[in-house]
């Protein structure tokens, strides 16, 4: 049943302009019907201390141990890594 409600909530759309119309209007002002006021966006903390991890894939190339240790820190620590 409750899938035959929401079925019912979502049928039929509002009838809105199409994305090349409203980039082609350029007045930079974004439409009311797309702007949702009730989301507060949280405060973003950006620590620079914390850099993602870079690996030189040449060392890997020649089995540096250093590298591949940092290579298995990023992998652990961080889930990826930015090849240099």
């Amino acid at each position: 049943m409750v899938g035959e409600e929401m079925s019912r909530e979502l049928r039929g759309s509002l009838p809105v302009a199409n994305v090349q119309a409203l980039a082609s209007s350029c007045s930079g002002d974004i439409p009311l019907r797309y702007l949702r006021p009730e989301l507060q966006s949280e405060e973003v903390l950006v620590d620079d201390t914390l850099q993602i991890p870079t690996i030189d894939m040449r060392k890997l190339m020649v089995d540096d141990d250093d590298e591949m240790g940092k290579l298995h820190s990023a992998c652990k620590e961080w889930g990826f890594f930015q090849m240099g």
